[in-house]
C-alpha cells in the first residue's frame, strides 16, 4: 500500500457520469476542501468527499514494485 501523508485534511474523488473515479485530489486545509465541495454541489459534479484522520493508506497499482 502507498502511504499518504497525514498532513492532508481531506480528499475528494471526482466521478465520471458513468460512475468511475476520474481523479482524486487531496486538500491541506478545511477551507479549500469545503469550497470545492460547495462548488461541486452547485454545478452537479459527482464527488465523494472524505475527511482524512490519522495515517491513511491507499491501494497502489505499483505495489509489487515498492519495497519497504
Amino acid at each position: 500500500m502507498a502511504y499518504i501523508d497525514n498532513s492532508f485534511y481531506g480528499k475528494i474523488d471526482f466521478y465520471s457520469m458513468k460512475g468511475a473515479v476520474m481523479e482524486t485530489l487531496y486538500y491541506y486545509n478545511k477551507e479549500e476542501f469545503d469550497r470545492e465541495i460547495q462548488e461541486s454541489y452547485e454545478i452537479g459534479r459527482p464527488i465523494k468527499p472524505e475527511i482524512l484522520s490519522g495515517h491513511e493508506y491507499l491501494e497502489s497499482d505499483y505495489e509489487e514494485e515498492m519495497e519497504w
